[in-house]
C-alpha cells in the first residue's frame, strides 16, 4: 500500500473553530488537532459532521509570544468514528503559505526541522 501524501504530518496542539454551511445554515464546532501537514488537517470531534462538506477553520495554537489564530479554508475528505469522538481529515483548498498563514507556516517548518534532526 503505497501512501499518496505529498507532505508529512507533523504533531500541533491547538483547537480548531470549524465552520461548516453558508447563508442561514452556519455552524460552528470546536475540534482538537490530530497533526497537520502544509496541505490538511487531522482532528477530533465529538460532533459528527458530513463528509465532502466545505469548511472554513480557525486554527488556535501557541504563537511566539501569545495565542495565535490562522485561517484557512479546505474540505473534509475523511471521517471515521472512533468511541465518543470522531476522526476527520480536512483537505486544504491551498496549501498553507508564509504569507497567508505566516506564523502557522513558521510553526511547521519549525516541527519539520526538528524531526529530521532527530
Amino acid at each position: 500500500m503505497s501512501d499518496k501524501r505529498q507532505h508529512k504530518r507533523v504533531p500541533l496542539t491547538s483547537f480548531v473553530i470549524l465552520t461548516l454551511g453558508d447563508g442561514d445554515d452556519v455552524m460552528s464546532l470546536k475540534t482538537f488537532t490530530a497533526d497537520i501537514s502544509m496541505s490538511g488537517i487531522g482532528l477530533y470531534s465529538d460532533k459528527p459532521v458530513r463528509l465532502d462538506r466545505d469548511v472554513s477553520l480557525a486554527i488556535n495554537f501557541v504563537g511566539p509570544d501569545n495565542l495565535a489564530t490562522e485561517y484557512i479554508e479546505g474540505r473534509i475528505i475523511y471521517i471515521n468514528r472512533l468511541a465518543d469522538f470522531y476522526f476527520m481529515g480536512i483537505e486544504f483548498r491551498q496549501e498553507i503559505d508564509p504569507g497567508r498563514q505566516p506564523l502557522l507556516y513558521q510553526r511547521i517548518q519549525r516541527i519539520l526541522g526538528y524531526y529530521s534532526q532527530t
